[in-house]
């Protein structure tokens, strides 16, 4: 099973795209850690901004799609969004696997673990930070896929735009212009 896991597109059609054209062959699913359409106040809109063409090629996804509800996330965007915004988690159970998505306002990452217990989840997915993060927190993963849109991932000065890759239990978080692996772990 592949599955693709991104975060903070708000809005931006391109970034949505670019991801689907690189990585989006072969996948079973797509996982939105929220923040979908809106453009957050004081960050600058980037020229692919489309709020209304990312719903509608959202809607028209290749494989079903499960999305946390973000901080910039309306409640008006489940009338556009084919896909409902779950919230404060998306809690998915494939097979072995069991997955918890959350956009990661509401949830303190001390708390993240502590979810993963309950839930007996193997990974935690979130957003929120436009940053990528991969831990292990007690027998959980624990993933931030970054933002495929608005990233603050610049290891080297220059804006990075991530998303992650779940196949056979290896996660890889990949920089989305050139495909390079910036992170790699596996779920337990």
């Amino acid at each position: 099973m592949r599955i693709l896991i991104m975060s903070d597109t708000h809005g931006d059609l391109a970034a949505w795209r670019k991801v689907l054209e690189r990585f989006g062959e072969g996948i079973d699913y797509i996982l939105h850690a929220g923040d979908v359409l809106y453009h957050p106040f004081g960050l600058p809109i980037p020229s692919t901004y489309d709020a209304i063409g990312l719903a509608a090629a959202m809607n028209d996804s290749p494989c079903p799609m499960v999305i946390a509800r973000g901080n910039c996330d309306a409640d008006v965007f489940s009338v556009v969004l084919r896909w409902p915004l779950q919230d404060p988690i998306a809690f998915l159970h494939l097979g072995d696997l069991r997955i918890l998505v959350t956009h990661g306002h509401r949830i303190t990452r001390s708390e993240f673990a502590d979810l993963a217990r309950w839930y007996g989840a193997q990974l935690v997915v979130f957003g929120h930070i436009h940053k990528p993060v991969l831990d292990i927190e007690g027998n959980a993963l624990i993933l931030n896929p970054g933002s495929v849109s608005l990233s603050q991932y610049a290891p080297e000065g220059k804006a990075v735009q991530t998303a992650a890759l779940l196949s056979d239990r290896l996660v890889e978080v990949f920089d989305v212009d050139t495909g390079e692996i910036v992170a790699r772990g596996s779920v337990q």
